[in-house]
């Protein structure tokens, strides 16, 4: 629990550090996103969620029927 909690926290970190310098940074613009952009992003977001739920909706239910235990013949 140790490791993993080790391990997240530097991931944190990373991404933070990251974000801070294409923030302060100064060398990349913000580019205005239209509606179109808005409604294309929503929309992609909302598939992506509904795919992952649905995969692993089919993982919890394939782990549950036992379908995938590994038998002895």
């Amino acid at each position: 629990m140790k490791k993993l909690l080790i391990i997240a926290g530097a991931g944190i970190a990373i991404f933070v550090a990251g974000v801070l310098f294409i923030e302060f940074s100064g060398q990349f613009e913000s580019a205005p996103i239209s509606a179109f952009g808005w409604f294309a992003f929503m929309i992609a977001a909302v598939l992506t969620i509904a795919i992952s739920a649905g995969l692993f909706a089919l993982i919890f239910f394939s782990a549950r029927s036992g379908r995938d235990d590994i038998t002895d013949f």
